[in-house]
């Protein structure tokens, strides 16, 4: 129903935070099986079911805030109004092709990492002042070498290591 982005959040351990180009590989060749599998109706049966559930037991939020948000739903779901209200929790269609897309889209060419962390930056490294809140921060890029590796990866042409698709795979059946 719209456009956005596909955003993946990870919270790290301190050693996982020292380790986080690992990190990357195994994300990287996790998409890369979710591309080898193809769509699957029952995960989708699943996220359709958990959205509907979060649908009927959201909690009651802020009611300026649900105003302002109803407002945008309004104009935004105006060909369909049932979706109105639900319209941000509403899966109803599984779109083998849309899906395949998305996760076809899911590239390391298409890719923005963003650490955060309150322990502190790397002085080696200039850091830049953000202008309205005056947050500090860092930018660089990945290195050559640790692109390649995930675009070898990306690709089929390597793994982490052999028993890989015994390790990641997608969750059993809720039998709730």
């Amino acid at each position: 129903h719209g456009y956005n982005f596909f955003q993946m959040s990870i919270d790290l351990s301190l050693a996982g935070w020292d380790s986080y180009q690992e990190v990357l590989k195994w994300i990287v060749q996790y998409v890369s099986l979710l591309r080898k599998w193809g769509p699957r109706p029952e995960v989708f049966e699943e996220c359709r079911k958990l959205s509907e559930i979060s649908f009927k037991f959201r909690e009651k939020g802020d009611p300026s805030t649900f105003t302002h948000q109803l407002a945008a739903w309004t104009q935004k779901y105006q060909n369909d109004p049932r979706l109105i209200l639900a319209g941000t929790f509403v899966i109803e269609d599984f779109e083998a092709d849309c899906i395949e897309n998305l996760v076809n889209s899911l590239n390391c060419d298409r890719m923005r990492v963003t650490r955060a962390s309150s322990n502190g930056l790397d002085d080696s490294r200039e850091i830049m002042v953000e202008p309205w809140y005056g947050t500090q921060y860092q930018t660089s890029t990945l290195s050559s070498t640790l692109l390649a590796e995930l675009k070898a990866i990306e690709k089929g042409n390597s793994t982490l290591h052999p028993d890989i698709e015994g390790e990641l795979k997608l969750p059993g059946r809720n039998i709730f």
